[in-house]
């Protein structure tokens, strides 16, 4: 799946009834707020934490891997090319806000990202 063009609506799709809080925007531009835990011994999504989906990254916080990782991994577990996915907020933090540029509904979005992982 390619990505698309960042086209924000006039009267964009935030938060609403039935919608996780770290899930904002709308299909071609969608925005997560993420809170990530580098140094795991695998990348894997843990929940929510503090409003933010809780996203466990396995490289350190240094140089900028961690970040890289966060990337790469959602944008495997969407199933999308890695520039779709844009850290946009947070590269020294561990709050962050990803830029998701794929035309996918939310409700595609959603399933993708809590589908449970196969075992390893």
């Amino acid at each position: 799946m390619g990505c698309v063009s960042p086209v924000i609506n006039e009267h964009p799709v935030g938060i609403a009834a039935g919608w996780p809080i770290w899930l904002q925007g709308q299909p071609g531009a969608w925005q997560l707020l993420v809170h990530a835990q580098p140094g795991g011994r695998s990348s894997e999504i843990l929940g929510t934490y503090d409003g933010a989906l809780k996203v466990r990254v396995a490289a350190p916080a240094v140089e900028g891997r961690a970040n890289a990782q966060l990337q790469r991994f959602i944008a495997k577990r969407l199933g999308v090319a890695k520039g779709c996915v844009a850290l946009v907020a947070g590269a020294s933090a561990r709050s962050k806000r990803i830029r998701i540029t794929v035309d996918l509904t939310r409700e595609a979005l959603l399933a993708k990202l809590e589908a449970k992982e196969p075992d390893r």
